[in-house]
């Protein structure tokens, strides 16, 4: 519950390893006076950027990712799914050069009373090269969620630079064991993988995406080539 008793903070714990190249934050927020949040995002080396600060509008909800390359920080594109640049103070190319290992902090703050709210969901949206060969075993991604929370609904982005993409494995699996394929061996020709995983995407198709539900843990078997 966001309301101006007590600021939230919610953690996201990543065990990947790897120089950030870029970052972007998506955030959902249900609200109804946005204009009352604080929002910062505080990375595991203690650098720390203002999404989002009070006096930002009297709309409800927001539902956006946070991206340099977005369009200027404007409350009405917030209750939308659009790119929007972090208000500032700092941007997200401050993380840019830093490791993704760590604890992930997202702070809100609702400064003023009369209208509360519940942070839904928010994820780190990453470009932190990785190499997928056939030596060494399978590349293991894993992200911790401290948060006590019921999944409601959830997507896996995917972006892979690879010769051979059709000799890819990958799979997902949960904290409870659940696992599931998201993409098999497979003799289609393409030159690399751009894809949203989501329940109420289309099918799997030779051309790709595999659109599934999943939950919290990934896994991609090795290729025949290098990514």
């Amino acid at each position: 519950l966001i309301d101006q008793t007590t600021p939230v903070t919610s953690s996201i714990n990543t065990l990947l390893t790897g120089a950030i190249r870029d970052l972007d934050v998506a955030l959902d927020i249900g609200h109804t006076w946005i204009g009352d949040l604080d929002i910062t995002v505080e990375s595991p080396a203690a650098t720390s950027i203002v999404l989002l600060s009070s006096g930002s509008g009297n709309l409800d909800d927001i539902h956006t990712t946070f991206d340099d390359e977005g369009s200027p920080s404007t409350p009405v594109l917030l209750p939308g799914s659009s790119r929007v640049q972090p208000q500032g103070p700092g941007s997200l190319a401050d993380f840019d050069g830093e490791t993704i290992d760590g604890t992930w902090n997202l702070s809100i703050t609702d400064a003023t009373s009369g209208d509360d709210g519940i942070l839904q969901s928010w994820c780190l949206d990453t470009q932190t090269p990785l190499a997928v060969s056939n030596a060494g075993g399978p590349l293991l991604i894993t992200y911790e969620v401290p948060d006590d929370i019921l999944i409601e609904d959830l997507e896996l982005h995917l972006r892979i630079e690879h010769p051979l993409p059709g000799q890819l494995q990958m799979s997902l699996s949960s904290p409870t064991g659940a696992v599931i394929t998201l993409m098999t061996v497979s003799p289609a020709a393409a030159t690399g993988v751009d894809v949203t995983f989501a329940a109420d995407g289309v099918p799997f198709d030779s051309a790709y995406p595999a659109r599934l539900e999943a939950e919290l843990k990934a896994e991609m078997a090795q290729g025949g080539g290098e990514a």
